[in-house]
């Protein structure tokens, strides 16, 4: 099973662990899938034996874990929270190195391209390493925040003084092409994350 799978499979249990009356249309919008993928996953997940479908009326469905289902979400949330960890902790290893090797070469302030859980962790990770933020850059997220810091648009790098750019968003085309349109010297350009083949 796909790990983006078993994601989906567990947020419905929990879903349904928490309403269920919610509609195949409802658990499609909250998963954020296709209608169809949804009907998918409820349909294995009854051919498991872990949720047990009732007919109210015609046109009208609930949901019911079964004790399987409880102890497979059980099981599932347990492996989440571990996996959760093992990513948080490698990723502090890996930026902490990163950012080790950033200031080693004399920079003092840095410029965070991304947002999610990786950036999260890159903040703590630049904190630790003694270098100053000098913001939080997202094409995507501009006007948000993270962490307490706003997130600006790229084109304010223009107006922004520092000395590298770290990039933790999963978009790597889309931020090099922007990059590459405000006229960023790659070479200033630090890449991080699972797929960080340039630097």
């Amino acid at each position: 099973m796909r790990k983006d799978d078993s994601v989906h499979l567990f947020r419905i249990l929990d879903e349904v662990s928490k309403d269920g009356d919610v509609t195949q249309r409802g658990l499609s919008r909250r998963l954020g899938v296709a209608l169809g993928l949804t009907n998918l996953y409820l349909k294995r997940l009854g051919q498991k034996g872990l949720i047990k479908v009732v007919n109210l009326k015609a046109n009208r469905l609930r949901y019911e874990l079964t004790p399987s289902g409880i102890a497979q979400k059980t099981t599932m949330a347990f492996q989440y929270v571990q996996d959760s960890y093992v990513f948080y902790r490698e990723a502090r290893k890996s930026l902490t190195k990163t950012f080790d090797g950033i200031k080693s070469e004399g920079a003092r302030s840095v410029v965070l391209y991304g947002t999610g859980d990786l950036a999260e962790i890159a903040l703590l990770s630049l904190q630790e390493a003694q270098l100053d933020v000098a913001g939080v850059v997202s094409a995507r997220h501009a006007g948000q925040s993270l962490c307490g810091r706003p997130v600006r648009p790229p084109a304010s790098l223009t107006a922004t003084a520092y000395d590298r750019i770290v990039v933790v968003d999963r978009d790597r085309d889309e931020v090099a092409s922007v990059l590459g349109r405000l006229g960023v010297d790659a070479s200033i350009v630090t890449w991080v994350g699972a797929s960080a083949a340039r630097s």
